[in-house]
């Protein structure tokens, strides 16, 4: 939530922001409607990483509620499917966060964009990778 807040009230203060950051940014002048266009941007996707998180949330409450109950009134297998999609909306959540880091440097200009998209699949790329399998050892 607060970062929505600041975003909202960065997107209010555009026309004096965009002089101190057009100092900043190699390019020089910053056209005020593409200024809106990238806040609205890194809105919509901080907003669609709230949505998420809250989902999994919400359907991991219902799993703790779920697991309590006798296996003939509920099935294990829904158990499953709910706790699957808690987690695909966690992991959709982290995926809006994890670009929110490049759209905020688009804000600095697309150089920055490209390099900071680079390094964010450099980095997820060994963050997402799975164990690999240890073949001819018994797990302990």
């Amino acid at each position: 939530m607060a970062l929505i807040l600041g975003t909202v009230t960065l997107s209010t203060q555009s026309d004096r922001l965009a002089h101190t950051w057009a100092s900043l940014g190699p390019i020089g002048a910053i056209d005020e409607h593409l200024w809106l266009l990238k806040i609205l941007l890194l809105l919509n996707d901080i907003l669609c990483a709230f949505v998420s998180f809250a989902q999994a949330i919400r359907l991991l409450s219902h799993v703790g509620v779920l697991i309590a109950v006798p296996a003939p009134t509920i099935h294990p297998q829904q158990v499953a499917r709910l706790f699957i999609q808690a987690r695909r909306h966690h992991t959709r959540g982290m995926r809006c966060y994890y670009l929110a880091g490049p759209l905020l440097f688009w804000l600095f200009g697309p150089l920055l964009l490209v390099l900071s998209s680079c390094a964010l699949v450099i980095v997820l790329y060994f963050l997402d990778k799975s164990p690999e399998p240890v073949v001819g050892k018994e797990a302990h």
